[in-house]
C-alpha cells in the first residue's frame, strides 16, 4: 500500500522566516523555536560539513568557527528537548487533532527527528575529536606558538566570516594545558630527572633539533575554488607584494598560484592555506 508520507514531512520541515505557525504547536512551546532561522540553520549544516571535511583533510589546526558551533549546539539542544516532548506526549495532548504529528504518524516523525539529529551529532563529535588528535599530536608545538605566546587572532576559516576566531577554543586550551602537564609530569618522573639539568628542557631547539616539532605543512592537498579568482601572489615568501615576509616561516607559500571559480588544485598546504582560511577555497 503506498503511503503519500509529504504532510507529515511538511509538518516537520523548517518553515520560511515568514510563516510562524509552520512548526507544530510553536504557540504553545514558542521559547523552544523563539532562536530558530531556516536558513541560517541549513547554511550552518553546510559549513559544518565543510569545516569538518578541511579539517580532516589538512595537517594543521584551522582556526576555531566559535560562532558557528555555539549556534548549532544551540539547535542540537533544542532538537533534542523537542525529541523528548513528543515522546512524552506533550504536542500530542495539545493538538486535539487526528494525523499530523499525532497518532499512527507519530513514529515516523520521531524517526526523521532523530535521523537528523543523529547526523549532526556525528559531524560534531567527528571534527572536535580530530581537532583534538591533532592537539594532542603536536601538542607541544601549539603551546609555544599559539597558547603561551598569544598567536591565536587568526581569522575564521570561512565558517561565519563576521568576527576574527582563536586557533584552539577555550576548552581545547583548557585541555592542552592539563595534557601538557601531565606529560611533563610523566617524562620528569620517568627519566628526565635522572638527566643533567641543561637537558630536562622538552621545547629545546639548539643544535638544530626542534623539540616541539609542528605538523607537516608542506602536505599535499586537493582544494576547489569557491571565489570568484583566487590566487595567493601575497602571500608567497619573496613575492611582487612582500606579504609572504609578515607571515611565520610554515605559514609561507612557496609556489605562486592562481585558479579561477570551479577550479580544482592539487597543492602544498602551505600553498592554499590561507584562501582555505578566508574561505576562498574548500578542501576536498
Amino acid at each position: 500500500m503506498d503511503i503519500d508520507i509529504s504532510d507529515i514531512l511538511a509538518d516537520i520541515s523548517r518553515p520560511t522566516p515568514s510563516s510562524s505557525s509552520s512548526f507544530p504547536y510553536q504557540d504553545q512551546h514558542p521559547s523552544s523555536y523563539s532562536h530558530y532561522d531556516p536558513s541560517t540553520a541549513y547554511t550552518d549544516h553546510i559549513l559544518l560539513t565543510r569545516s569538518w571535511t578541511s579539517e580532516r583533510c589538512t595537517p594543521t589546526l584551522l582556526p576555531y568557527p566559535t560562532t558557528l558551533i555555539t549556534r548549532i549546539m544551540d539547535r542540537i539542544r533544542a532538537q533534542i528537548s523537542r525529541i523528548e516532548d513528543l515522546t512524552s506526549g506533550v504536542y500530542d495532548s495539545s493538538s486535539g487533532r487526528e494525523g499530523g504529528t499525532g497518532g499512527a504518524n507519530l513514529n515516523l516523525v520521531l524517526s526523521i527527528l532523530q535521523t537528523d539529529l543523529s547526523r549532526t551529532q556525528f559531524l560534531v563529535r567527528s571534527y572536535l575529536r580530530c581537532r583534538l588528535a591533532k592537539v594532542t599530536r603536536h601538542g607541544m608545538y601549539y603551546l609555544k606558538y599559539h597558547v603561551d605566546d598569544h598567536v591565536g587572532g587568526q581569522s575564521e576559516s570561512g565558517t561565519d566570516g563576521d568576527t576574527k576566531s582563536p586557533l584552539l577554543s577555550t576548552e581545547e586550551t583548557t585541555y592542552l594545558r592539563h595534557h601538557a602537564t601531565l606529560l611533563s609530569n610523566l617524562y620528569n618522573s620517568s627519566f628526565l630527572m635522572s638527566l643533567p639539568p641543561s637537558l630536562r628542557r622538552l621545547d629545546d631547539n639548539t643544535g638544530g633539533n626542534r623539540m616541539d616539532e609542528g605538523p607537516d605543512s608542506a602536505g599535499g592537498v586537493m582544494v576547489r575554488c569557491l571565489a570568484g579568482e583566487w590566487s595567493n601572489e601575497g602571500e608567497v615568501f619573496g613575492g611582487d607584494e612582500g606579504g609572504g615576509a609578515m607571515l611565520k616561516e610554515e605559514q609561507r607559500a612557496t609556489v605562486e598560484l592562481r585558479v579561477e571559480r570551479g577550479g580544482v588544485l592539487v597543492a602544498r598546504w602551505r600553498d592554499v592555506r590561507g584562501g582555505v582560511e578566508r574561505g576562498d577555497l574548500e578542501v576536498l
